[in-house]
C-alpha cells in the first residue's frame, strides 16, 4: 500500500520525494532490497493499468457523447419538422376558417 501511495502521488499528483522509492520503503520497514523493489515494481504496474483504463474510460465517453449529439441532432430535425407542419395546419386551417366540429 506504501509503494502505491507514493507511485500514485509521483504520477497523479506531481509529489516530488527526496528519496527514490526503494530507499523510502527500505528504510519505513527495515527490510533488504528485494521486498521494496517487488512492492515498487507491483505498484509501478499497477498505476500504468490505472493510466491504461483510465484513458480507454476517456474515448469509450468521447463516443458516448458523440452518439448522444447525434441522436440529439436527429430529434432536433424531427421537431423542427413537426412544428413546421403544425404552423401549415393551424394556417391553413385559419384561411379556410375551419372549427373543431369539422375536424
Amino acid at each position: 500500500h506504501k509503494a502505491f501511495k507514493i507511485c500514485f502521488d509521483r504520477a497523479y499528483k506531481d509529489v516530488t520525494y527526496s528519496e527514490t522509492d526503494q530507499r523510502m520503503i527500505k528504510s519505513f520497514y527495515g527490510t533488504n532490497d528485494y521486498f521494496p523493489l517487488s512492492a515498487i515494481y507491483e505498484a509501478k504496474a499497477l498505476v500504468k493499468s490505472l493510466k491504461c483504463l483510465e484513458k480507454e474510460n476517456q474515448d469509450m465517453i468521447k463516443t458516448r457523447l458523440k452518439k448522444i449529439n447525434k441522436k440529439i441532432k436527429k430529434n432536433e430535425k424531427q421537431l423542427k419538422k413537426a412544428l413546421k407542419e403544425k404552423e401549415k395546419l393551424i394556417n391553413r386551417s385559419k384561411k379556410k376558417k375551419y372549427t373543431e366540429e369539422d375536424y
